[in-house]
């Protein structure tokens, strides 16, 4: 069984969670999704840490620690799964890159309603009556 610490007050913790936008400044805020919580939370910036960065798959990155660069496969939980330029797959921390070409996110087109065939009025006769 793990042991679970109770927190008490004057203990400093870290949460995580999703970055949704950050605002510029001098007193920028980092907005974040935290799951369980049902909103948004916004902390200054400087008492954000980041855990790992968000790496697309597509993007081209650098590898401080190898010198090369490749092209994200996959990526989870901070690993990546890269394709380096001779072609072998490998798998890197996602704190260990640079990212030097963006992708654009694949643009999502509304569902389109579907189309309801028109179904006409029955036709009544003059001494019908309808209730």
């Amino acid at each position: 069984m793990k042991f679970q610490r109770k927190f008490r007050k004057g203990d400093v913790v870290s949460i995580k969670g999703t970055v949704k936008f950050q605002t510029d400044g001098n007193d920028a805020n980092v907005y974040l999704d935290v799951d369980g919580y049902y909103t948004s939370i916004s902390v200054p910036a400087a008492n954000a840490t980041l855990i790992y960065p968000f790496v697309a798959v597509g993007e081209i990155v650098h590898n401080r620690a190898k010198g090369i660069k490749g092209e994200v496969i996959a990526a989870n939980d901070g690993a990546l799964w890269v394709r380096e330029p001779n072609g072998v797959l490998s798998t890197w921390r996602a704190m260990d890159v640079e990212i030097i070409e963006e992708t654009e996110p694949e643009p999502v087109e509304p569902e389109t309603p579907h189309e309801r065939p028109e179904i006409a009025a029955p036709k009544l006769s003059e001494d019908e009556t309808v209730f």
